[in-house]
């Protein structure tokens, strides 16, 4: 496997086929995507953007299994040096390392979050910066929430934000 060739991966987990992306031999992380109902419906999207890898390097493995815990209701600690951050901004970097820090069955809300980066009144840009959020359930995007309590936006819909925030209700924790 070329180092600097993107390639993909899509794997079954409890909520359907979900797709990452990854850079070669290092496994850098480029991109994963919500689950899909069918394994054609995810291919379409990781499809476009890479190609199918021949191999897994481990931390891939590694990441595809924690994703597959996650969605059978485990707690999992993610690796973040295995994102390719390079085409984030700093302050976008700093959006998701805050997200990153928000534990297993909690929630934040956007406020919190840009106090937490140094910009009280950045929380609409928070929520920008997390619409795009290139690792969602690796950066648990889904855990913040609005002032009010409700849930807010979410890429793979209100429904699918609500199922996960239920499932780590009910989960284990290691």
């Amino acid at each position: 496997m070329s180092s600097d060739r993107l390639y993909h991966h899509l794997f079954k987990t409890a909520f359907g086929y979900v797709g990452v992306v990854f850079t070669g031999n290092r496994g850098g992380l480029k991109r994963i995507f919500l689950p899909m109902d069918t394994r054609q419906a995810a291919e379409v999207l990781v499809r476009p953007l890479s190609t199918a890898a021949p191999s897994l390097p481990e931390p891939i493995e590694i990441l595809c299994q924690g994703v597959r815990d996650y969605f059978a209701a485990e707690a999992v600690d993610f690796d973040w040096g295995l994102l390719d951050l390079r085409p984030l901004s700093r302050l976008e970097r700093g959006v998701l390392r805050a997200v990153f820090g928000v534990g297993y069955g909690q929630t934040q809300t956007y406020g919190n979050i840009a106090e937490q980066i140094g910009r009280p009144k950045a929380y609409r840009f928070v929520g920008t910066t997390l619409a795009n959020n290139p690792f969602p359930v690796v950066v648990p995007c889904h855990r913040i929430i609005r002032a009010d309590g409700t849930l807010g936006g979410f890429g793979g819909g209100i429904p699918l934000k609500k199922r996960m925030l239920d499932i780590e209700k009910e989960g284990r924790r290691p």
